[in-house]
């Protein structure tokens, strides 16, 4: 895909950041307390082929929070 304006072209890519894992039921605040985390591309990033790869990162948050009510 590409972005073009005002003689400005750029080659854009899908990416995803590697994100942020929370204990549910989270907040805004703590979303807001980790943004740079969230929105970082420069380390751990991935290249998802299509929705569905965002249950592997869901699927992690939840095996992560079983473990904590062990």
């Amino acid at each position: 895909m590409f972005e073009v304006g005002g003689g400005f072209i750029s080659k854009i890519r899908w990416q995803r950041s590697s994100g942020a894992l929370f204990d549910l039921p989270f907040t805004t605040e703590e979303m807001i307390s980790r943004w740079t985390e969230i929105t970082q591309f420069e380390k751990n990033f991935d290249f998802p082929t299509s929705s569905a790869d965002t249950f592997n990162r869901m699927n992690e948050n939840f095996d992560r929070l079983e473990t904590l009510r062990e």
